[in-house]
């Protein structure tokens, strides 16, 4: 289906009773802007068996963001690699369990 072309437009429809009648403009669509952020521990000790990671994400206009958060991480010179995901709802939080 092609793009509609870009511009005002008006609709007029007769009926038995007389004319109605709509006006619409057609804009180019953008996506919103949102912002995520991600809060980690100021530390992270050897001995932690789990580290808790808080996501946030807000549209510019406040609204909360909606959809998944996948987050990989992993540990230095031990050959781990610890992955997860998880639904947001404006905040989420993940928590990854180090040692088995």
């Amino acid at each position: 289906m092609p793009e509609p072309m870009q511009g005002s437009y008006r609709i007029e429809v007769l009926k038995k009773q007389g004319k109605v009648k709509h006006s619409f403009t057609v804009e180019e669509y953008v996506l919103p802007k949102y912002q995520v952020t991600v809060e980690l521990p100021d530390t992270i000790n050897h001995r932690d068996e789990t580290i808790t990671v808080k996501v946030c994400g807000r549209y510019t206009y406040g609204k909360p963001v909606m959809g998944e958060v996948i987050g990989d991480m992993s540990v230095r010179n031990s050959g781990r690699f610890i992955s997860g995901m998880t639904l947001i709802y404006g905040q989420s939080m993940f928590c990854w369990t180090l040692f088995l």
